[in-house]
């Protein structure tokens, strides 16, 4: 028994096409709005859909192409049904639809759905295009239908192509309508967005302040907008919220329209770290404290595993673990490499900074550390300090936390952070020098 489901808000016309299918040997589904079609195509996956071109909420034209994009649902043959011309119908939508079908006195609807049923049983004959349309005959354009379809078009295009992410929702907080960059910000497939709660889009956590948001959109009197920032996962999303309302002032739902500034919202978050970090280091001179309160700093801002400070030792140019902090960290204090061993002699001997994103397939890795400790060490980022263009040491970040890997942008950080360090541990010894003169 093959299975159809029939999506049309003419709960009239979705009975008496159902009555007839049924007579016919079908298993039908029904839907009566946009939203409830999606509903029963995800939990039912018919074989074939008939869908009316123009519902509120969702309209056949989105649930349509949305059928046609998504992977799983491929092999779904469509009837779309239109109270337009045929040129009008195929202006507003792809020329991917099984069948159209010329919307009008309800049995010749059903008299030509199921001419379309009995041409997909039928696998001997080939369909040709003038199968593919029906009813259209002796139809002419309307002046008033052509400006609302450029209208259309031109809404269309612009929601289509704009760089910001757009969510549309209804009364009831249910997303009708994602962009394609709004699928790309939150990463996710339009089949896990559209008829769905906004809530559960964005995430659980996010319903108190959604709520509250659209809330207020929800009761108030005009039109509003509203901004604020919020966590997505790992990202940064800056929203701002419209009501939509109707001509007689009723909420009928909301626009989100949001963009991603995890990159501008890191850089500030730096650069005020940044700050930090020179007036902590400036605020004494005390060249232990220095040492802790640098590595203390940059584990936190980092987010790492552990983190070390080696210094250059002048007379044999080995390096000293000055500070070592996180796992293992008490075990290798003091301990020495010789000059030019392993990643961090390759940094001091190079005065270049390096981001090893696998280093056990880096042949400068030296694993003595990790096999004496049974730490296990994954990712580094090593970085030179620098006084008048002399290496004095190495600052060593290992295993980024999460394990989410070291970026181009944690190495420049870092780079800058060395900056602020090598100044402040210079002046710290000079002070220690000046103390030891008196």
């Amino acid at each position: 028994m093959r299975k159809v489901a029939i999506i049309d808000n003419d709960r009239v016309s979705v009975e008496a096409l159902a009555n007839i299918m049924i007579q016919e040997g079908y298993a039908v589904i029904k839907a009566y709005n946009g939203l409830e079609g999606f509903s029963i195509i995800r939990s039912h996956v018919p074989e074939i859909v008939v869908l009316d071109l123009f519902m509120p909420g969702i309209d056949g034209i989105r649930l349509h192409r949305y059928l046609k994009t998504e992977p799983q649902f491929e092999t779904i043959k469509t009837i779309v049904l239109s109270p337009l011309t045929l040129e009008e119908t195929l202006a507003i939508m792809d020329t991917s639809a099984d069948f159209y079908i010329a919307k009008g006195y309800i049995m010749d609807v059903a008299d030509n759905v199921m001419r379309s049923l009995r041409l997909f049983q039928d696998e001997q004959r080939k369909i040709s295009s003038e199968d593919r349309t029906m009813g259209f005959e002796g139809r002419s354009p309307r002046v008033v239908v052509e400006e609302l379809l450029a209208e259309r078009r031109h809404y269309e295009a612009i929601m289509h192509n704009v760089g910001d992410g757009i969510l549309e929702i209804d009364s009831e907080n249910i997303v009708t309508y994602i962009n394609p960059a709004g699928k790309e910000i939150i990463r996710k497939q339009e089949m896990n967005i559209v008829g769905h709660h906004v809530a559960d889009v964005l995430g659980k956590r996010y319903d108190g302040q959604f709520q509250e948001i659209l809330q207020k959109l929800k009761t108030a009197a005009s039109q509003i907008n509203m901004e604020i920032p919020l966590m997505y996962g790992k990202m940064t999303l800056d929203f701002s919220f419209a009501n939509i309302l109707s001509e007689n002032s009723t909420y009928i739902g909301s626009l989100l329209i949001f963009q991603d500034v995890t990159y501008l919202t890191e850089r500030i978050r730096e650069l005020t770290l940044l700050n930090d970090v020179g007036r902590l280091l400036t605020s004494t001179l005390d060249f232990n404290e220095v040492l802790h309160i640098l590595m203390s700093q940059i584990q936190r801002i980092l987010g790492v595993e552990a983190i070390s400070l080696l210094l250059v030792e002048k007379e044999t140019k080995d390096l000293i673990f000055e500070v070592a902090l996180g796992m293992a960290g008490t075990s290798i204090k003091n301990k020495r490499l010789s000059s030019g061993k392993g990643i961090v002699g390759w940094v001091a001997k190079t005065g270049k900074p390096l981001l090893i994103p696998d280093v056990y397939a880096d042949p400068r890795f030296d694993r003595s550390i990790d096999e004496s400790t049974g730490f296990k060490t994954r990712s580094m980022i090593c970085v030179p300090l620098k006084i008048r263009n002399e290496v004095i040491g190495v600052i060593q970040v290992i295993n980024h936390g999460d394990d989410d890997p070291f970026t181009e942008d944690n190495m420049y950080l870092l780079s800058s952070i060395s900056m602020y360090a090598s100044i402040a541990i210079e002046h710290a010894n000079l002070y220690q020098e000046l103390h030891r003169e008196d």
